[in-house]
């Protein structure tokens, strides 16, 4: 029997009913292009070509220039592309919807204006005046970060270390630099059941302090398994940070980095930063989850105070420095020089964020009341970076808003399209600003406003075009809870700020059925998201069992991360079958 007869069966028999090919009106690729790129409009054109023939009828189009394209030197090249790919789509029959308003991601947002990013606070950072520049005073530090201390294979000084002397070892013949005796060798990793080598230290911190950890890496034929530095908060777990490690590129420059393949480089520099909100102690976890075979070795772990890194300065997010008690406030300008940090979101691009950079100096004037050996203590908001770069912009500000309904007219102009999508999804960051802490309850209640505005803008400048948007932001059984990554309290009640006109890409989870239902009950049309370069038919088969008895599904898209479209004719065969291109 054919596979798509057997699979069908199957889910009669288990009471579930198929949605069949002509309930799926809408038949999309997930496509992300570079449009300035003329590679990239023949990349896409033989996508499309292949879509067009399986039965698709529509693409959702991600370039990261969609939102500030007409700022660029070439901008002309960009339009003139735009072009050529709506002529692409019309040719072949297929809609287009557009991925804008990227609060998520919010680089394309930042591009004129770096110091929307969100702000998340530091609170009573205690300095102290060195000539004429105010640094912080040290904390407790990492004992034998050096990993030069051992009983054994054992680092004296750890939380825990992994099955020390079977897959973790003091290995004196490889250090990284001219000083100290030993590193940490984590090899084959398999051997252990979880695949797990890690060592761990517990930190001492100050609340609301912002800190930065650097260890350095190597590897050799490193297989299997997901390459991590993790903080967690000692009291309650709660994570700290989300950050991709390095290794270096062909150039030598760092590039991101997390699974092993069979991955082999010298000693990189790894840095981490995280905020420790309301921690007085927090776990720093290196090494490699699930691993296989091969060797990283991990050595000279630091960890220093940065609460000036990627500082954000804007009226609504207060800089102050003051007595312990408060009762003296000095003037920037006045007592100290003006303080940014020149390159918040200008690594190689405009809106392009990290946590390489050194953090900006406070200096004092001539005449300043601040005196040696006075501590004083800084109050102030920098961003935080999420995996590689990925920053958030505060959601309600009005120049936020004015550059979402900016882009979105330009959008219209250069390319058209029939669906405006909203780019809310992974909103890793947010809800701790004072002027909207003092609004709204909740950062749910903030994001169900920023929804609000999002899709009025659409509805004003775009009038009778339909809106869609990712549902993760908006699922109680995804990411709309409490403590998500660094979003302050809860994000629950997000949901509240959808019209029941707006379409919900649904992209499901491990509560795949729950996430459908509770959309449709709220009165949503919806489309699901799937594949993700998983089997197509195990896949199809989730999606089919979530999927049943859900009214209102009218379509579904051929979703890839990773720009591997092989499996698009047997996806295109899986979900509809043989359907000719209207």
């Amino acid at each position: 029997m054919h596979r798509l007869a057997v699979t069908a069966l199957y889910f009669l028999l288990s009471g579930f009913s198929v949605h069949a090919a002509e309930e799926l009106e809408r038949r999309w690729v997930f496509v992300g292009a570079n449009l300035l790129v003329a590679d990239e409009l023949d990349r896409v054109e033989a996508v499309l070509d292949r879509a067009a023939a399986s039965g698709y009828n529509g693409i959702l189009l991600s370039d990261y220039k969609s939102s500030f394209w007409w700022r660029l030197e070439n901008a002309s090249t960009y339009r003139s592309h735009c072009n050529r790919l709506h002529r692409m789509l019309k040719a072949r029959n297929m809609e287009l919807a557009v991925s804008l308003f990227p609060f998520g991601y919010a680089g394309p947002l930042l591009w004129d204006n770096q110091n929307l990013a969100t702000g998340v606070p530091v609170r009573k950072v205690a300095m102290t005046l060195e000539g004429d520049e105010l640094k912080f005073i040290p904390g407790d530090g990492l004992p034998n970060g050096s990993l030069d201390n051992s009983h054994g294979d054992q680092i004296i000084g750890t939380r825990f270390q992994d099955s020390p002397g079977l897959i973790t070892f003091v290995d004196e013949t490889t250090k990284q630099g001219s000083k100290g005796k030993a590193s940490l060798r984590i090899e084959n990793a398999g051997k252990a059941a979880n695949g797990n080598g890690r060592i761990c230290f517990r930190l001492k911190v100050n609340p609301r302090h912002q800190y930065r950890v650097r260890f350095w890496m190597k590897a050799k034929n490193l297989k299997g398994g997901l390459a991590q530095g993790i903080v967690l908060g000692a009291k309650g777990g709660r994570g700290l940070v989300s950050q991709s490690l390095v290794r270096p590129d062909n150039d030598g420059d760092p590039e991101p980095w997390a699974w092993a393949d069979d991955t082999s480089f010298d000693w990189t520099e790894q840095l981490l930063t995280f905020n420790s909100l309301d921690q007085t102690e927090v776990d720093l976890y290196l090494g490699i989850w699930e691993g296989e075979t091969g060797a990283l070795w991990v050595d000279n772990i630091s960890v220093e105070n940065v609460s000036t890194l990627n500082l954000v300065r804007r009226d609504s997010l207060p800089l102050a420095i003051t007595s312990e008690d408060g009762s003296i406030e000095y003037k920037e300008g006045g007592d100290f020089h003006p303080v940014q940090d020149s390159q918040l979101g200008q690594i190689g691009w405009q809106g392009n964020f990290n946590v390489r950079h050194e953090a900006p100096t406070i200096r004092i004037t001539e005449n300043s009341k601040i005196k040696p050996g006075e501590p004083v203590y800084l109050s102030a908001f920098h961003t935080s970076i999420m995996e590689n770069g990925q920053v958030t912009c505060s959601l309600l500000d009005e120049e936020v808003f004015k550059n979402c309904e900016t882009s979105l007219q330009l959008a219209l102009q250069a390319l058209d399209p029939d669906i405006i999508f909203m780019g809310h999804d992974e909103i890793r960051v947010g809800g701790w600003e004072p002027e909207l802490i003092q609004r709204f309850p909740t950062t749910g209640e903030m994001l169900a406003e920023n929804m609000r505005q999002c899709q009025d803008i659409i509805e004003r400048v775009a009038p009778g075009k339909e809106k869609m948007v990712w549902s993760d932001m908006f699922d109680p059984h995804h990411n709309a809870h409490e403590d998500y990554y660094l979003v302050n309290n809860t994000l629950a009640g997000s949901w509240e700020g959808l019209k029941p006109t707006t379409m919900i890409m649904n992209w499901g989870d491990d509560t795949t059925a729950k996430s459908l239902n509770f959309f449709a009950k709220r009165g949503h049309t919806q489309m699901v998201a799937t594949y993700y370069d998983q089997d197509v038919e195990e896949n199809y088969a989730h999606w089919q069992k979530a999927m049943a008895d859900v009214p209102n599904i009218k379509g579904v898209m051929f979703t890839t991360w990773e720009e591997n479209f092989d499996e698009l004719e047997k996806f295109a065969e899986t979900w509809w079958g043989k359907v000719k291109a209207e």
